[in-house]
């Protein structure tokens, strides 16, 4: 209506969604009116995600290529720019020669980090302690130590446990921890820069926890999860799947309707074998296309086929005379 173009979508039964979504608007790639709607759009829903904007376009408007005229918008976006900007990372730096050095004694270098709290029961009370975990740098072993407290004298009663029990290590890494920054002057240490773990993720890897819920509560968890999960499944079905149904990957253009009494090659096996065939009887779909028929071979027998099986001759036969060269039977014949 009015002179507006609106795609001709096979999903024009779903009531369920708006009436813009089943018949979209048809829009140029490549026009400035799209593109003022596209940065509309991108600058409505808070400069979101690509998916978020072509999902939302798409319950009004059909556009060809649209990720691309969206993924382009973004691009020409200031806001994204520098919303988007990454810190420029440099290439990964060579293993350090504590990493790297054979035939030494295992603990030579070691990196330590904290585990826990933990939880004990000390004479019926309830404590917090910790695991001073202590890695080799070259062979990737494991010292554990009981810390009582994360304060500096604990970590060096930890680190002189250690060292009676593997000897003295030639040097320590960690990171800025306060208590091993207090430990510092009592043995050749060295510190990550602040906010970088993965510079010390040879010893940081090996503290992972898992820690189990009770069942109870993951059992309502899950339920909740569940519920939630299956309201947001048919919230997005709705609003991200169905649109996407628009077009038809085949069978694009009207073909010559098939009718009663027209003479039809069956196309099932080798083309020398095929079956001819009279169609007996058609069966319109809900859009008034027939796309199966019943039909009658030269042998009697009826069968029933989609139109895609069957090749029309482009002949005209008369309905009184039998097809069939050979003796046969018009009784009812066998439908297959």
């Amino acid at each position: 209506a009015h002179g507006v173009l609106r795609v001709n979508s096979r999903i024009c039964k779903a009531k369920q969604i708006d009436l813009n979504a089943r018949y979209p608007i048809i829009l140029p790639k490549s026009h400035a009116v799209t593109e003022l709607i596209i940065n509309d759009y991108h600058r409505r829903f808070g400069h979101a995600n690509s998916e978020t904007v072509v999902n939302e376009i798409r319950q009004r408007y059909y556009i060809q290529h649209l990720r691309s005229c969206v993924s382009r918008t973004m691009k020409n976006c200031q806001r994204c720019k520098i919303r988007k900007c990454q810190p420029s990372i440099p290439r990964m730096a060579p293993l350090p020669e504590a990493r790297l050095t054979a035939h030494i004694r295992p603990f030579s270098a070691v990196g330590i980090d904290y585990l826990g709290p933990i939880e004990v029961v000390n004479a019926r009370r309830r404590e917090k302690r910790y695991v001073a975990v202590f890695t080799c740098l070259v062979t990737r072993a494991l010292h554990l130590e009981v810390a009582h407290s994360l304060s500096t004298v604990a970590c060096i009663m930890a680190i002189r446990r250690f060292v009676s029990r593997r000897g003295p290590p030639t040097e320590i890494f960690s990171d800025n921890g306060t208590n091993f920054v207090g430990a510092n002057a009592h043995t050749t240490w060295r510190f990550n820069p602040p906010s970088a773990p993965h510079m010390g993720g040879v010893w940081e890897r090996m503290e992972m926890v898992t820690i189990a819920p009770h069942p109870a509560e993951a059992l309502r968890s899950s339920y909740r999860r569940a519920t939630e999960l299956t309201s947001h499944f048919w919230d997005s079905w709705l609003k991200e799947y169905v649109p996407t149904l628009h077009g038809r990957a085949k069978w694009q253009k009207e073909g010559e309707q098939l009718k009663v009494g027209a003479l039809v090659f069956v196309t099932e096996g080798a083309r020398k074998e095929w079956p001819r065939a009279v169609v007996e009887k058609v069966f319109p779909g809900c859009d008034g296309r027939v796309r199966q028929a019943m039909v009658r071979t030269a042998h009697g027998k009826m069968l029933k086929r989609p139109v895609v099986k069957l090749a029309r001759i482009d002949a005209e036969i008369d309905r009184e005379e039998e097809i069939d060269d050979a003796k046969v039977d018009s009784g009812n014949g066998e439908v297959q």
